[in-house]
């Protein structure tokens, strides 16, 4: 009984660090997105590779994110 309580407690917590992972994958595209949507004057949003550059830097945190807690096991 004891061993099958420490095997759910352990499935419990792979559960809950690739439930963790996933937040914060989405967690940094959601803050650029929150800070960049201010409202706000930004003066970059004349030039014309702002907002590509933008997705680029949304896109790409979200990858770099995503990749490294791979690599460390966690997703």
């Amino acid at each position: 009984m004891l061993h099958r309580k420490s095997v759910d407690l352990y499935e419990g917590t792979k559960v809950a660090r690739k439930v963790s992972s996933w937040l914060v994958v989405f967690m940094m595209p959601t803050l650029l997105g929150g800070i960049y949507s201010a409202n706000f004057y930004q003066p970059e949003v004349s030039l014309v590779w702002a907002w590509p550059a933008f997705l680029a830097l949304v896109a790409g945190s979200g990858i770099a994110m995503f990749v490294h807690l791979r690599r460390r096991g966690c997703i």
